[in-house]
């Protein structure tokens, strides 16, 4: 049993069950053939607390449709061999709380990142440890064994935990078992930056599992309106064992929360948030065998801030087929001149194109920039378009009225040229000016409504992952 517990107990102390006090019953049986199976706690209807805490969006990549982010995971659940668990917790030497006890020479010692020497000559206490509302408590038993009332710890040197290796780990199982919980769309295993297990409660033997993870996930991105799209950032958190054993909840005893306001390109919708929240509970559909698994979603809502795109991209487009205006000024009779005039700006155009490449998605479908550059693209080209027809005109209104003079014909073309300089022009002006008052009185109407955006976006596979990919161990081992 000591090797259950993980506790240090010399022979002078008492009784090693009334000191750990862990309760193992014959109910429990089930449960450790379970615990063998998947290497941590399972019980019948067993409910595992999740909580997220987003701290960072380090990078969004269009190209290889990718996130990277740094977040705390925290698990909370119940170990009923950790019911009534004592614990003993090490005081500051001025500390006055009731019931503290002396080690006598080195008879007794902390474990773990103090390395012991540290804690053996200071006082401690002996009871339930209890964490509440945000404060660290300590249920002291007393001689007739009863227990006195909480006691507020408003400081400790080190609080002793049980050897949870011993009693099993959530993501990877002993003797090589399979991870109880899995992470979907990861690219690779994530970086752990920080990590550590605790009992919370010793008298239900709530135990919570914290970690601090950087990791990459794949998503596949909507930009149908980009540079006005919005991203659903999503990834779940799925069980590998079915919800009649282990059911996934989000943890309403602390918020989760993304923490991450603004990006370079986007900005996180804390309204949307708000509203929806970053974690949602779901039940995947039943597979081949029939069984049902819980699953958690974790989700941001970003939207792309286009101002970069604006002014680097539309802005200097705009300018150069308003320049391209200026092939009107030459006049007809100088064809060979507005050719090279026309040419020049097509020319400018696709560099620009070329220039810009890196900087717009590769998707398979046209982006609302795309086509924006497209339109810009034949418009510049209409000048030769026209340049065409008024020569083709020309043959005709010659071979119609062989007597008409040279002077009529010249001045029916410059008319006609006029008035396709004067609409080109306009449509080019106009629409854009169009476009920025709609922009500046409904930036919204730009972008798709975010029920739209979570429908598309859920449509795609993270919806229809089957349990038996996500009990790989290669996407949970995040030890």
């Amino acid at each position: 049993m000591h090797e259950l517990q993980g506790y240090n107990v010399n022979h002078d102390e008492t009784k090693m069950h009334e000191l750990q006090g862990y309760n193992v019953n014959d109910d429990e049986t089930k449960m450790h053939e379970l615990h063998q199976t998947y290497g941590t706690l399972l019980s019948e209807e067993q409910n595992l607390k999740i909580r997220v805490t987003i701290h960072q969006i380090l990078a969004v990549d269009l190209d290889q449709e990718t996130f990277t982010m740094e977040l705390d995971v925290c698990f909370r659940w119940k170990d009923p061999r950790l019911r009534n668990a004592k614990t003993r917790v090490w005081l500051p030497r001025e500390s006055t709380l009731k019931g503290r006890q002396t080690c006598e020479g080195s008879t007794c010692y902390c474990r773990g990142g103090l390395r012991g020497q540290r804690c053996s000559k200071l006082p401690f206490v002996l009871g339930i440890f209890k964490e509440e509302k945000g404060k660290d408590y300590i249920k002291v038993e007393d001689k007739n064994g009863g227990y006195h009332d909480w006691q507020l710890l408003s400081s400790f040197i080190y609080k002793e935990e049980p050897n949870f290796s011993d009693l099993g780990q959530l993501f990877r199982g002993d003797r090589g078992g399979s991870s109880i919980v899995t992470f979907s769309k990861l690219m690779e295993e994530p970086t752990v930056l920080n990590d550590f297990q605790r009992l919370s409660n010793g008298e239900t033997g709530e135990t919570v599992l914290f970690r601090k993870l950087r990791a990459d996930f794949k998503e596949n991105m909507e930009l149908e309106h980009f540079p006005f799209d919005r991203q659903l950032l999503q990834f779940t958190i799925t069980a590998s064992v079915p919800v009649s054993m282990l059911k996934l909840e989000v943890d309403e005893k602390v918020k989760s929360v993304c923490r991450v306001e603004d990006l370079p390109e986007y900005k996180v919708n804390e309204d949307e948030n708000e509203a929806v929240g970053i974690l949602k509970e779901k039940t995947i559909a039943p597979n081949v065998n029939n069984k049902q698994y819980s699953q958690v979603k974790v989700m941001v809502h970003l939207q792309r801030k286009p101002q970069k795109y604006m002014v680097n991209i539309v802005f200097m487009v705009y300018m150069l087929v308003f320049a391209s205006c200026s092939s009107f000024v030459i006049p007809l009779e100088k064809t060979g001149d507005r050719i090279a005039s026309i040419i020049t700006f097509i020319l400018t155009i696709m560099a620009l194109k070329y220039v810009i490449n890196d900087e717009l998605p590769g998707k398979d479908y046209q982006t609302w920039l795309d086509y924006y550059l497209l339109i810009s693209y034949v418009l510049l080209t209409l000048p030769a378009l026209e340049l065409l027809a008024l020569q083709v005109l020309h043959v005709l209104w010659r071979s119609i009225d062989p007597d008409e003079s040279l002077d009529v014909i010249s001045a029916k073309h410059e008319g006609l040229d006029l008035a396709f300089a004067i609409v080109f022009f306009s449509f080019w002006n106009g629409s854009h000016l169009v476009l920025w008052l709609t922009y500046k009185f409904c930036p919204e109407c730009f972008y798709h409504s975010w029920d739209k955006v979570r429908a598309t976006q859920d449509h795609y596979p993270d919806q229809s992952v089957r349990a038996e990919e996500t009990t790989r161990p290669r996407i949970a081992q995040v030890t």
